[in-house]
């Protein structure tokens, strides 16, 4: 947005440092890099990608691929939430470095068995693991929408109870004028 603020990378960086909260271990690591970029002459905060990468070898467990990829094809949502679980999964996915078609037979597959059935029904199916994610995101939202706790049967509503005890009033009907009362 500010691109004659900062006009290349050094700068960017530098700006990205300062957004970390102080007192966290993120901060205290953009702390150390702004001071070593301040000590170099002349002042270098580095390229984008080195800033990136600078951080995810310092902040993501080194896994291997192996192990992401058991993870990807293991980590069960059973009664997660779907967001947190997604989140979780999806890094395990992204880190085993496999096709879409394995990604999606492995989302397909630790999903809870109702929710996968429900998908299963959607036509046209789902041919992206985006689509895939959304339609499961849009049915578990769903179902815990409507699967919430039920109103009481003792409410105290005055308009609810006296509808309830109108329905117990004998009902008569007048076969002849075709009208109903109690």
């Amino acid at each position: 947005m500010n691109s004659a603020v900062f006009s290349n990378e050094s700068k960017q960086v530098a700006v990205a440092l300062t957004h970390f909260k102080h007192g966290t271990p993120t901060g205290k690591w953009a702390s150390d890099q702004m001071e070593y970029a301040l000590s170099q002459t002349p002042v270098d905060y580095s390229t984008w990608v080195d800033f990136k990468t600078a951080f995810k070898s310092h902040f993501i467990p080194p896994q291997t691929q192996l192990e992401a990829m058991q993870n990807m094809h293991s980590y069960a949502m059973g009664s997660k939430d779907f967001n947190q679980w997604y989140q979780t999964w999806s890094t395990y996915a992204h880190w085993a470095n496999v096709n879409k078609e394995t990604k999606m037979f492995a989302f397909h597959k630790l999903i809870p068995a109702p929710l996968h059935s429900k998908i299963l029904g959607v036509s046209p199916p789902p041919s992206t693991l985006s689509n895939l994610v959304e339609k499961a995101r849009e049915f578990d939202r769903n179902w815990h929408m409507f699967s919430g706790p039920k109103p009481h049967s003792g409410t105290r509503n005055p308009q609810v109870q006296e509808i309830q005890a109108e329905d117990k009033l004998p009902m008569e009907i007048n076969t002849v004028g075709k009208k109903l009362t109690k």
